[in-house]
């Protein structure tokens, strides 16, 4: 009996982890190239770039369009943000 107690226990954990680990797979993922200017922080996520106050809160999407958008970059002074996007087959810079 106690090691059916045993089994039961570890089978629960198992099950347990493995939900969790499900519901982390689920979550946002592939956050990449993140930049700040120390007030913002941007970075790319599925191809598009996002913007988050550096403090936190909720992210807010920069770009939206066909193809994908990568590496961004603040200025010096932190006043613009350039980004390497391919919207026409063309790699370009933008800003």
């Amino acid at each position: 009996m106690r090691n059916t107690l045993r089994l039961l226990a570890c089978l629960t954990v198992i099950a347990t982890s493995a939900a969790f680990m499900r519901a982390a797979d689920e979550t946002t993922r592939l956050l990449r190239f993140p930049a700040t200017n120390d007030q913002a922080i941007t970075f790319s996520y599925g191809g598009q770039l996002y913007t988050v106050a550096a403090d936190g809160g909720t992210a807010r999407r920069l770009t939206d369009a066909p193809g994908y958008a990568i590496f961004p970059r603040y200025s010096s002074d932190g006043a613009q943000l350039a980004f390497t996007a391919q919207y026409d087959g063309n790699t370009e810079v933008y800003v």
